[in-house]
């Protein structure tokens, strides 16, 4: 029974390191997303983007794909892609540990002392004894850091890569066993990351320290981990669903049985935006108030106590004043085009094709067509020989 208390009692922490300053957090994730999608992958495309001319080729498939692997120069810049990825989840990871140890300690948090802390902190992982911390930016962007933070939702790989991979069972396994390995790796260094920025510590005794509070509690702290993920997980499924159910029923009341049902669409769409915004800031920082939480309850440390804090109406006023300013920039970020362009980005480009060398325009595949379709502004044709 005590187990099991302590468990709930884990799980309660965990939530409440999370949500002590919630405002903050998803004010936060919003800035930090906005410059993620608008600016900071936009220029990692573009760089990807001089791939081809670096191999010599004039685009990238599955035929010369190996290529890159062949030319020193495509090689360097495709590493510094990787690296300077793994440096923008880096960055969220030490602001998420920050936020999540002011969390457990129950202190006040700003947005502006949020970034300017986790900013500071930046240099200090290039000083000698911590530099070697900065290897795990290589593997960053594909463990469950990478998962959990915008990277997998800006990321579009070409399909020509996919193809090539899923048609080839090697290649499949290879990848599994390389993505497990990523997360083996991040797991074994669980609590690293509390102790590189609450200890100052070397990236050495970082390791050191995190293998000898999982010593013995391998197993256990996995299962651990699972266990709270599941849970997590179906609490984000609850309010998933009550969120919508209520929408719902109020639409249907308000706007009536026919007009309601075409409506849920549109606010159904504005709903799915502000979860997207609001819940992935909360999935981003989940492992890392699991992290903290974890690491605090295995060294022994006893969790300050709450302060009763004395309610006014100026503090009642400024707490309702801050939730309707978020929320409705919430609903503008999730329902304007604006919103949309900053964290919806789509960088899908549609194609006019001229079948047939263009047959609408002259007889089929034949040069005339061909030179019509040019001429109208196809973007390219497709000819059958």
């Amino acid at each position: 029974m005590k187990k099991g208390s302590n468990e709930c009692g884990t799980v309660r922490t965990i939530i409440s390191v999370m949500i002590s300053r919630a405002s903050v957090l998803i004010c936060f994730e919003l800035i930090y997303k906005a410059i993620g999608i608008s600016f900071f992958f936009p220029f990692l495309g573009n760089l990807t983007g001089r791939l081809p001319d670096l191999i010599g080729e004039a685009y990238l498939s599955q035929g010369n794909m190996v290529k890159i692997f062949q030319s020193p120069a495509a090689i360097l810049l495709l590493s510094g892609v990787v690296l300077l990825l793994g440096g923008y989840l880096y960055f969220e990871v030490i602001a998420l540990i920050l936020y999540s140890e002011k969390g457990w300690n129950r202190e006040e948090l700003t947005l502006w002392g949020l970034i300017r802390t986790a900013v500071r902190e930046v240099p200090g992982m290039f000083r000698p004894r911590r530099a070697a911390s900065l290897s795990l930016l290589l593997f960053m962007p594909f463990s469950f850091f990478g998962v959990t933070s915008v990277f997998f939702r800006a990321l579009r790989i070409p399909e020509f890569i996919m193809t090539a991979i899923t048609d080839n069972i090697l290649y499949v396994s290879l990848l599994l066993m390389a993505a497990v390995f990523v997360n083996c790796l991040f797991f074994l260094y669980i609590f690293g990351f509390p102790v590189l920025l609450i200890e100052k510590a070397s990236f050495y005794d970082s390791w050191k320290k995190s293998r000898s509070l999982l010593k013995g509690k391998v197993l256990l702290t996995a299962g651990r981990v699972l266990s709270y993920t599941l849970i997590f997980a179906s609490m984000l499924c609850i309010v998933w669903a009550a969120g919508l159910s209520i929408m719902a029923l109020l639409v249907r009341r308000i706007e009536g049985a026919a007009d309601g049902k075409m409506l849920f669409g549109r606010y159904y769409d504005t709903y799915s935006g502000i979860w997207n915004l609001a819940g992935g800031a909360f999935i981003s920082v989940f492992f890392c108030a699991v992290s903290i939480t974890l690491y605090h309850r295995f060294r022994g440390d006893r969790r300050p106590d709450a302060v009763k804090r004395t309610r006014t109406v100026k503090g009642a006023a400024i707490r309702t004043a801050v939730v309707l300013v978020l929320s409705g920039f919430l609903i503008f970020m999730a329902d304007t085009e604006l919103g949309r362009q900053l964290f919806f980005r789509n960088d899908s480009h549609i194609s006019v094709v001229a079948h047939r060398a263009g047959v609408v325009f002259g007889p089929e595949n034949t040069v005339a067509a061909l030179e019509k379709a040019v001429r109208d502004g196809a973007d390219m044709a497709e000819i059958d020989v």
